[in-house]
């Protein structure tokens, strides 16, 4: 599905990942490290919003290398970052229509409701109206997630998913990873 081949990239001439190679196979797959070891880094650059030196990046037989984030989520990638993925000053369900601007109307609106089924505390009419910045960090977290599977993802890099929140929440956030994966197929 994934395949990184000799991958060396950072920010400007703050060089990050060196010589990095890996696959990733479908079904859930964690990388796992310490703050700082470029998890990060390795998830922007398969978006390709970190410099790429050398290497190449292969998403399901596409040559991803170099290419705009946004033709990179059109083939099927969807990151969800470390902190914030969404606006705070709009809605939850404004953050989700964004989430789907690939989408056509019609398809976004039934893709909402999906998503939706999949975090029903976001479907309450106490909520879906209710400012992103007004939400719990758990659910600031299921909105990210949410805003991603806007997108219809083949695979989806969601970055410290449960940094920051109470043992229990960090439970029910891998919990519907998993259930989000049987449920949409997304890797």
């Amino acid at each position: 599905m994934l395949e990184l081949i000799n991958v060396n990239s950072g920010y400007r001439k703050h060089h990050v990942l060196f010589d990095v190679s890996m696959s990733v196979k479908e079904g859930i797959a964690i990388i796992i490290g310490p703050n700082g070891a470029g998890k990060t880094t390795l998830f922007r650059t398969i978006m390709g919003l970190t410099n790429l030196y050398s290497g190449r990046i292969i998403f399901n037989e596409h040559d991803i290398t170099g290419m705009p984030t946004n033709k990179i989520v059109k083939l099927g990638i969807s990151y969800v970052p470390q902190r914030e993925g969404f606006f705070e000053k709009l809605t939850v369900k404004e953050n989700l229509l964004v989430g789907g601007y690939l989408l056509d109307k019609d398809e976004r609106e039934a893709r909402m409701e999906e998503v939706l089924n999949l975090f029903p505390v976001l479907a309450r009419k106490d909520y879906i109206n209710r400012k992103a910045s007004k939400l719990s960090g758990g659910e600031r977290r299921m909105l990210s997630i949410a805003m991603g599977l806007m997108k219809k993802p083949k695979l989806m890099l969601l970055d410290e998913p449960t940094e920051g929140l109470m043992p229990k929440l960090t439970i029910e956030v891998y919990d519907k990873i998993r259930e989000i994966h049987e449920e949409t197929g997304a890797q």
